[in-house]
């Protein structure tokens, strides 16, 4: 067998040039409908509840917004939701609590639920696949002097 002596070297290759890396582009923020307005009130509640009464007005600050859904949340798991109402009868579409007392106010949605379990939670108007249409509102509830909050959210 007989062995090549000399191995011709391999042919020069060209130095690739370099490829402009695109920017990366950033993520674009989620669209959504309400701006929350945040907590309005906390207030006392003796039972074994935690309420939440929400108000979900229009652009104008004054309609309310029907059939949206509120979702109640603690450590991400949904806790309870409610559909917004619009209020039959004379008292415009608002539902009142208190009605004729000094602590009344309208509303357009009250969720409810017990037990009421000690920790922070977060409201946001939802969309219909239960991703969030507004920021949250974060409340904590420690005892019976900050289970019932009242919270609003406006049309962007």
């Amino acid at each position: 067998m007989a062995v090549v002596a000399k191995i011709p070297p391999p042919p020069p290759t060209n130095t690739p040039r370099p490829t402009n890396t695109p920017a990366p582009t950033a993520t674009p923020e989620p669209q959504i409908a309400f701006i929350a307005l945040g907590v309005l009130e906390t207030r006392s509640n003796g039972n074994d509840l935690v309420t939440v009464w929400a108000q979900l007005f229009d652009r104008s600050g004054k309609i309310p917004f029907k059939d949206r859904l509120v979702r109640v949340t603690r450590g991400g798991i949904v806790v309870k939701d409610e559909k917004s109402l619009f209020a039959p009868g004379s008292f415009g579409p608002w539902y009142q609590a208190d009605p004729g007392m000094d602590s009344e106010f309208d509303y357009n949605v009250k969720i409810e639920f017990s037990p009421a379990t000690p920790g922070t939670y977060e409201v946001f108007v939802a969309k219909a696949d239960g991703s969030p249409d507004s920021p949250s509102v974060s409340f904590v509830v420690t005892g019976p002097d900050d289970r019932t909050v009242r919270v609003a959210f406006k049309e962007k």
